[in-house]
């Protein structure tokens, strides 16, 4: 059965709507078997939703903001040169599936390949010491070598070095940010994002414009 093709437009107004998650997302949508359809419910079929108080229900409904959000957000990836694939897009990371509450919206640079599948991260401090940072380059080129993708977070220290051994091993390397597509972080990473982008992935569950608040790397 192939996946259903949404507007993402509409998931974008969806996600805009104060107090509602993934979670409560893809209940909305096993119901109603599209965010459109969502969308034009009423508060009182929308509760019928478990899950679905009244509040969150007339959030949906009267989410005034949720087109200017969606229009914005389009038009900012579409400037990047990225893209945003949805929780039913065949292109969706499989094992990302899998984890507890997975995000219903990725933004992404760069294309998902069928060797991502075989993906290890290497993630660390972000002031190792020399004997840290020439473990992680040996980790990084070795498993390169056998034909894994490396995952990190583009973060100082580890996290870079991870990503760029992977590129001069002439790999695959996925970038996960904690901000917006359009907020490298840290800023002296941007042309590492850039090169991420054409010979690997760079992709964030974070709209665009976010900034890298702490709590945002953890999730």
């Amino acid at each position: 059965m192939n996946p259903p093709m949404f507007n993402v437009r509409d998931l974008l107004r969806l996600a805009s709507t104060p107090k509602i998650g993934p979670h409560k997302i893809r209940l909305l949508i096993s119901r109603f078997r599209d965010p459109a359809q969502v969308l034009k419910s009423s508060p009182r079929a929308l509760i019928k939703v478990p899950g679905i108080e009244k509040k969150i229900a007339s959030n949906i409904v009267h989410n005034k903001e949720g087109e200017r959000f969606a229009d914005d957000q389009l038009k900012r990836v579409n400037k990047l040169g990225g893209r945003i694939i949805t929780y039913w897009d065949a292109e969706f990371p499989e094992l990302l599936k899998r984890i507890y509450d997975p995000p219903v919206l990725l933004y992404v640079l760069g294309k998902f390949m069928a060797i991502d599948k075989n993906a290890l991260a290497i993630v660390g401090t972000r002031t190792p010491s020399p004997y840290g940072q020439l473990v992680a380059e040996s980790l990084s080129r070795e498993l390169t070598a056998l034909g894994l993708s490396i995952v990190s977070g583009l973060a100082r220290g580890i996290d870079t070095v991870a990503h760029s051994i992977a590129l001069k091993a002439k790999g695959r390397t996925i970038a996960v940010l904690g901000s917006g597509l359009d907020v490298p972080y840290p800023a002296e990473n941007r042309k590492l994002l850039e090169t991420i982008a054409v010979h690997g992935v760079v992709v964030t569950e974070f709209p665009m414009g976010t900034k890298p608040d702490a709590t945002n790397f953890p999730r």
